[in-house]
């Protein structure tokens, strides 16, 4: 996701602490976090609302 969006991995554990981005999937491995589509959606949202 961050790759994808370019919002740094912090934002997005940060947003996952907070309980508003929780991830779909969660890889047993590398802890790597899968999002869905409307998780990407949602992610903007809050960007534009942040920035505002």
């Amino acid at each position: 996701m961050s790759k994808f969006t370019g919002i740094h991995i912090k934002t997005l554990r940060y947003y996952e602490e907070i309980g508003v981005l929780i991830p779909e999937y969660v890889g047993p491995e590398a802890n790597y976090r899968y999002y869905s589509i409307n998780k990407s959606l949602l992610l903007w949202r809050c960007i534009l609302f942040r920035a505002r």
